[in-house]
């Protein structure tokens, strides 16, 4: 019996706990993107709309990490998994746009919140697309 595993515990492949952890680790990297980091303004002087590209990066590649974490452990989807995790993180989005408001450097965007939200769907839509 292996030490860490359990006699009635389900034995999950080793990438299961790398995309968990990489899973943490980017949500504490959007959490401190979007609360703390205070934007350079002459790179968005530059370069029109980067922002929202940022936006989409960051929630794709998180519904991306969610959607495979989820996977390794269930080794399935089912159409309530991915209605959870669009919405779970839609509201994760939602709730760091609204916390901009009380920042001084930043703002909420509606158009951020759009761009988020597409990233979420487009990261579950590549997972899906490709475990089949």
């Amino acid at each position: 019996m292996d030490f860490l595993t359990l006699p009635r515990m389900k034995k999950l492949p080793v990438s299961f706990y790398l995309y968990l952890l990489l899973n943490f680790i980017w949500i504490f990297l959007i959490i401190y993107l979007m609360m703390y980091y205070e934007p350079d303004t002459t790179t968005y002087s530059k370069f029109r709309n980067l922002d929202k590209l940022i936006h989409f990066t960051l929630f794709f590649t998180q519904s991306l990490l969610t959607s495979k974490t989820i996977y390794l452990y269930r080794n399935s989807f089912s159409f309530k998994t991915y209605i959870m995790i669009i919405l779970i993180l839609t509201l994760f989005g939602f709730f760091t746009e609204i916390q901009q408001l009380n920042i001084p450097f930043r703002n909420f965007d509606l158009f951020d919140l759009f761009v988020n939200v597409i990233g979420v769907f487009a990261g579950v839509f590549c997972v899906k697309i490709f475990n089949k």
